[in-house]
């Protein structure tokens, strides 16, 4: 049947089986409910899942050392405000916190040997010394260490 001009298109012709699976199709929709419901849900690829929990993981993971990194934070800044006012023992004990959870940090490390030196606390003082001597430190580090042991003389 051929296009006559000037009038609509013919319509296609309405099919009364289901076009995937032939079966009789209950909406006008031509697909049965089997093959709407199996179109309508289609798997979750194992790749997306396997990624999905190891998100999952890690953020659990990244939760749960939120505090102890907050708290330590907050005991390196009362450190450095108590060093400002002079109270280099209170200093030294903030700072420890700070060294125990960020063991690694040679600032934590350097702004404790300074606290402990001026709290007169040798044998800490001697201990981060020791630990610091070893590291590659930032100059400015480096610069206040020196300027302490200078001072001593």
């Amino acid at each position: 049947m051929a296009a006559v001009p000037g009038q609509p298109p013919p319509l296609a012709e309405v099919t009364k089986g289901c076009r995937s699976c032939g079966a009789e199709p209950e909406f006008a929709i031509p697909l049965c409910a089997d093959c709407r419901t199996k179109l309508a849900e289609p798997p979750i690829p194992i790749g997306i899942k396997l990624a999905g929990i190891a998100i999952a993981l890690l953020l659990l993971l990244a939760l749960t050392r939120i505090p102890s990194s907050l708290s330590a934070a907050i005991a390196f800044e009362r450190g450095e405000r108590s060093e400002q006012k002079l109270q280099f023992a209170v200093a030294e004990n903030e700072y420890q916190k700070s060294v125990l959870t960020f063991p690694r940090s040679d600032l934590a490390h350097t702004r404790l040997f300074v606290a402990a030196y001026r709290a007169r606390d040798t044998g800490t003082a001697r201990h981060e010394f020791e630990y610091l001597r070893g590291r590659r430190l930032d100059a400015k580090l480096i610069g206040e260490i020196s300027a302490i042991l200078g001072s001593r003389h």
